[in-house]
């Protein structure tokens, strides 16, 4: 008897989820009435006046138009798009001296035994990395050293995963300094580059110690026991028998981890400054690129080629932001956006603003299962988040805190996410045996993030700015 061969699902490309959902918006827009908020200006700015309302003639987008919003969207959004280019060939000349790796390869090898803290330490240069919006798929090259690093600690495979995905997950989820997430977000919402950045850190810090200590107490129970790793049954995982040598350390490399860290203080000085922009942070983080790349003792060609690398892996997320931005350009052209928000208002505004702000963070969980990307993600439903929290009483500042929680904690669950089943590629821990291990972090995080989008609404975070 012949066995039918079944096919495994196939979680569909991105760019097709994304293609559809063009399609699904271009389609609304001769289905959903066409309707229109006024705007009043308050404070100086034009915000929607909830009270305004009113439907007007159906202005349906065409599919030839729906196809010439792509390239418009990447027009729109081009600023964004080649700084982005230019960040990650930065990171990658930095990522290739190797500096980093030294210096966290020494701090684990001195502090093995002081699990408490060496495990936020380790993870402190990646948390920052996160901040800054270092992710994809920068994190992806660290995770040999987190696989040796874990050795060294005398914990699996898992452990060292865990130990880059969840340092720069701390600090993506809020990305104080983040131009994928926060920059996006507040330029849609029409809000100073970077304002508030001061909650965001504290968001940061919270979630560096809470995924130290669940990373911190797995190393230690395998440590214990090393029947208790989760991938101990799984004989693909990468194994370290070897004892853990850290990289050397040398004079050149000092020098780069010292650039490194200037790179964040320039970006804080210049947000305290008021000076701070998107081109601000692609200019200082080529400057440092290329200083790391001088003073690790590259030629010129080998620096432009390390940067042209950088550009080749950014390509697939920069390009998904001018992609992604086509969906609300189509739904701003079918004037369809203010009945959307219209509608959600309605079930919104019946309940308290703590809870309504919750409404909106688990209302992006379930978008960022379809669109597993941070900017791709602002561009589609920012557009609608923005103008809804005017009208339901939530600040723009934790309208867009919902947005990242949203975002931020899943990409490190979720099968779909290119960045993540890269770094379990490379360690061959099988995603099965890491949603064991990362599963109820994320709930706890989860959990944790709706206390802080509580308290910043009774706070009136952002209230200032609109």
């Amino acid at each position: 008897m012949a066995t039918e061969n079944k096919k495994k699902f196939e979680m569909p490309h991105v760019y097709i989820i994304l293609g559809c959902l063009l399609i699904v918006a271009t389609i609304l827009t001769y289905i959903v009435p066409s309707g229109q908020y006024d705007f009043i200006q308050v404070n100086g700015k034009n915000v929607i006046d909830a009270s305004s309302f009113h439907y007007i003639d159906q202005t349906p987008v065409s599919p030839w138009q729906m196809i010439m919003d792509i390239p418009q969207a990447c027009v729109n959004a081009a600023m964004l798009i080649f700084c982005s280019f230019l960040i990650s060939g930065a990171v990658n000349i930095i990522n290739t001296t190797g500096a980093l790796a030294s210096t966290i390869g020494r701090v684990a090898h001195v502090a093995k035994n002081k699990l408490v803290v060496a495990v936020p330490v380790v993870m402190a240069p990646f948390v920052i990395m996160g901040a800054m919006g270092i992710t994809e798929p920068n994190n992806v090259a660290f995770i040999p050293l987190g696989l040796m690093i874990a050795a060294a600690f005398g914990a699996d495979a898992i452990a060292g995963t865990a130990i880059i995905m969840f340092a720069i997950s701390a600090g993506f989820t809020f990305a104080p300094f983040g131009t994928a997430t926060t920059a996006n977000a507040q330029i849609i919402a029409n809000l100073p580059l970077f304002s508030g950045w001061q909650v965001r850190t504290i968001g940061v810090l919270v979630f560096w110690a809470l995924n130290a200590w669940y990373v911190g107490h797995y190393i230690a129970k395998v440590q214990k026991d090393p029947a208790a790793s989760l991938c101990k049954d799984d004989p693909n995982v990468v194994r370290f028998d070897g004892e853990f040598v850290p990289e050397e350390v040398t004079t050149r490399r000092n020098i780069i981890t010292i650039i490194f860290a200037l790179m964040f203080v320039a970006i804080i000085a210049t947000v305290i400054a008021n000076i701070i922009t998107i081109q601000v942070i692609a200019s200082i983080f080529l400057i440092g690129g290329i200083l790391s790349g001088i003073v690790a003792g590259y030629s010129a060609n080998k620096i432009c080629n390390l940067l042209v690398q950088g550009f080749e892996q950014i390509a697939f997320g920069a390009m998904m932001i001018g992609f992604a931005g086509s969906i609300s350009l189509v739904m701003n052209q079918g004037n369809i956006i203010h009945t959307i928000i219209h509608a959600m208002a309605e079930v919104l505004s019946t309940l308290p603003t703590a809870l309504t702000v919750i409404g909106m963070n688990i209302m992006n969980i379930i978008v960022n299962f379809f669109i597993i990307s941070g900017s791709g993600q602002a561009f589609v439903v920012m557009p609608i988040q923005s103008p809804l929290a005017q009208i339901v009483g939530v600040t723009q500042q934790n309208a867009i805190l919902a947005y990242q929680l949203g975002d931020g904690l899943t990409n490190f669950i979720y099968p779909q996410s290119g960045v993540l089943m890269a770094a379990l590629a490379v360690s061959r821990v099988s995603w099965s045996d890491w949603a064991k291990f990362a599963t109820k972090l994320i709930v706890i995080q989860t959990v944790a993030g709706w206390i802080m989008l509580v308290i910043t609404t009774m706070m009136g975070y952002g209230a200032a700015l609109g």
